[in-house]
């Protein structure tokens, strides 16, 4: 019987578990900050927000208010002591981290309407990974598309999108919609 409970205290390797301490997606040896990045997208977003034929659409998507966007003392006071507070806090160092290499190289604003170097501040940056965490849409390319962020805004949903047998997403509606109401 002791033999059974220490083979429960061992992971796939025979080493002892310790059942004191949180699992985690991430393995002892990768460093928390480096995944879950917005980076990409938000680099994007932030290229073609003011001088791109998306100028006009980038600028109606406003920075929804997640955790990683919260004043310091309020994120603490609220999350202090749950499971997210190890973990957001990982996000603001790991945006952070990204927002310092960003500063210290160039990036190129080329294709369309680009021609130059992009210079924002940490605000603008923050606001975009949070745009992007909140509107990206993973069927279509891990991208960011007009028609779908303008559908389903109510607190009630009327439409579900699914993929079909053909991998071709369809939207249905879920509840009655009437004539005029969207």
């Amino acid at each position: 019987d002791a033999q059974d409970n220490d083979d429960k205290n061992q992971d796939s390797e025979g080493k002892k578990k310790d059942n004191n301490t949180a699992s985690t997606n991430c393995s002892s040896n990768e460093d928390p900050t480096t995944s879950d990045t917005q980076k990409e997208l938000a680099l994007r977003l932030l290229q073609h927000k003011h001088s791109s034929d998306w100028s006009p659409f980038l600028n109606l998507l406003t920075p929804h208010p997640l955790p990683w966007t919260w004043p310091r003392h309020f994120r603490q006071a609220v999350l202090k002591g749950t499971e997210l507070e190890h973990v957001v806090e990982n996000k603001v160092k790991r945006i952070q981290m990204e927002y310092d290499e960003i500063c210290t190289s160039v990036v190129d604003v080329g294709g369309e309407g680009g021609g130059g170097e992009l210079s924002i501040s940490f605000q603008e940056y923050l606001d975009a990974t949070s745009i992007v965490a909140s509107h990206v849409n993973p069927w279509f390319g891990v991208s960011i598309v007009p028609f779908n962020t303008t559908l389903n805004w109510g607190s009630v949903p009327n439409v579900e999108f699914d993929l079909d047998e053909d991998e071709v997403i369809v939207g249905k509606t879920i509840q009655r919609i009437k004539k005029g109401q969207e």
